[in-house]
């Protein structure tokens, strides 16, 4: 009986879905609707929370800038950036950034060590935002954490964090925003006082 011939057969390989694409779509969840976001994100490997989704974008595109990539860059340079006066809502501005911006101050805090002059974009970002004013405590005690740690790291980061600051000085001055001055005020000389000690 002559002898079957076997051939063997390749298993049909499924579409990868590319790295940036995955985290592109990742990062539209955790960013466009901060309430809805769900405690953990799925990936081919299994269950990872969302901090550490976080922490790891953050590495990766912060890695990625020395590969010559900024797409994903500048995707977290926005997650940062904020204006009070972007907005006609700004209270309502104002809590969607509290709520959006803290789990991403946390990833950002776990890579101060790299934040060179190589990240100027970012660290700028970081010091001009207008943090200061939201009205959220949780934020601003964070956020005065995250800017520490930058300039402790990386104590030639001091002139731009002192300039940033030095603009709040005048926070009020005019009668808007007045009800707010002493807030803001003692926020921004909590910082310096923090820097220079």
């Amino acid at each position: 009986m002559p002898a079957t011939k076997h051939t063997a057969v390749k298993p049909i390989a499924k579409p990868a879905m590319s790295h940036t694409a995955s985290a592109e779509a990742d990062l539209a969840l955790l960013t466009a609707t901060p309430a809805a976001v769900p405690a953990a994100s799925s990936t081919g490997t299994g269950v990872v929370s969302k901090q550490v989704f976080l922490r790891k974008f953050v590495e990766n595109a912060l890695r990625q800038v020395k590969e010559g990539s900024i797409d994903e860059y500048r995707k977290l340079v926005q997650v940062f950036a904020f204006s009070r006066h972007a907005s006609p809502n700004a209270a309502a501005a104002e809590a969607k950034y509290a709520e959006s911006v803290v789990p991403w101050i946390s990833a950002l805090s776990e890579n101060v060590s790299v934040l060179d002059i190589t990240y100027r974009e970012l660290v700028q970002t970081v010091l001009g935002s207008d943090w200061v004013v939201v009205a959220d405590d949780r934020l601003v005690h964070r956020y005065t954490t995250l800017v520490l740690q930058i300039i402790s790291a990386h104590p030639e980061w001091v002139p731009q964090a002192m300039h940033a600051m030095a603009r709040w000085f005048s926070f009020g001055a005019r009668g808007r925003d007045a009800a707010e001055a002493g807030r803001v005020h003692g926020r921004v000389h909590v910082l310096v006082q923090e820097i220079y000690r």
